[in-house]
This record gives structure tokens, sequence and C-alpha cells, in this order.
């Protein structure tokens, strides 16, 4: 029983600073905030976590399961038509959820752990592109992928920054032209 509620505790502190973060930013989050809408003092915070970062990793690591779940709400045929489906998927997310791109990518927080095996990216990744299987330099396969990714990144990089007044329509455009160029 106590550990159940350690457990709920440890939620309450988490669900509350994501929230915090989607609605105002990473930048103006902090343990005092988190203890007031709680109702916790803040001390009570490091009982449940090492330290501030400790808790911003449990908060990315929810906001990334999150983030897959809704990329693969629906099936996604591992075709060129699929990647096109994920990747859109993918930036729509942070085009609905701009102050967690911020925190995902402006925002350093140590897992403690290797991110990208703990969420088998690689797997998904390689599962994903699979249709570029007669391809058969894994190498390649990488490179493709990986050249997609930084692309797509760049895409949001450039909106996000300001510079940039795309809509949803017109990143999409941008979306497919780069995909279809790459995945020739």
């Amino acid at each position: 029983m106590k550990q159940i509620k350690r457990q709920r505790v440890a939620q309450l502190f988490i669900d509350t600073a994501i929230k915090q973060i989607k609605e105002e930013g990473i930048e103006t989050l902090s343990v005092r905030k988190i203890a007031e809408e709680t109702g916790y003092s803040y001390a009570t915070i490091y009982n449940y976590f090492t330290d501030f970062n400790a808790l911003l990793w449990a908060c990315k690591k929810q906001m990334i399961n999150e983030l897959t779940s809704y990329m693969l709400a629906e099936d996604i045929a591992v075709s060129k038509e699929g990647i096109h489906t994920l990747f859109k998927r993918y930036v729509h997310y942070f085009l609905d959820h701009p102050h967690i791109f911020r925190f995902f990518y402006f925002h350093h927080v140590n897992p403690g752990e290797e991110f990208f095996d703990e969420f088998g990216f690689d797997a998904l990744m390689f599962k994903s592109f699979g249709f570029l299987s007669g391809i058969k330099d894994e190498k390649m396969i990488q490179a493709i992928a990986l050249t997609c990714i930084y692309t797509i990144h760049g895409i949001l990089q450039l909106h996000f920054s300001g510079n940039d007044q795309a809509n949803q329509a017109s990143i999409d455009q941008r979306i497919d032209v780069c995909l279809d160029v790459l995945l020739q």
C-alpha cells in the first residue's frame, strides 16, 4: 500500500510538471511551482526524485511514450506512404505542443541511461524503413533514415524559430517534397 501511494504522489508531480511544460514551457518550470500546484512542500518532491533533473527525465519519458502512442495510434503500412504518415504525425504532435519540442530539443536532461535503446527507436526506425529492404547496405538505409529525421527537425526548427510563417498544410507539403526525394 505504501508503494502504491508513493507511485501516485510521484505521478502527481510528473503530471503537474508536464502540464506546466505544455502550457508555459520549461523556462518557467520550478520545483516550487510544482509544489505549490500540488499542495506539497517543495522539499517533499526530493523524497521522490533525487534532483530536479530526475523529475524532468521522468517527465520526458512519459512525454516520449505519449508521442509514440500518438504516432502509432493507427497501423502504418511499411511503405513510402507510411513513412510520410509517420513523419507528419510526428510533426503535427509538435505543432500542437511547441513547448514540448523546445523541452525535448533545447533543454538538456541527463537520462542517466541509454536513451534510444530504452524506447526502441532504432528498431522502430528500421521497421519503418523496412520497405527499403531492396537496398542491401544497412548503412545506406540508416543514412536515408537519419537524413529524413534531420530534415524533419530542420523544418520544425525553422518553423519554431519564427523565421517561417508556414502553416500545417505548407509544412506537410514540404515534408512530402523532401521525403519523396530522399526515399526514391
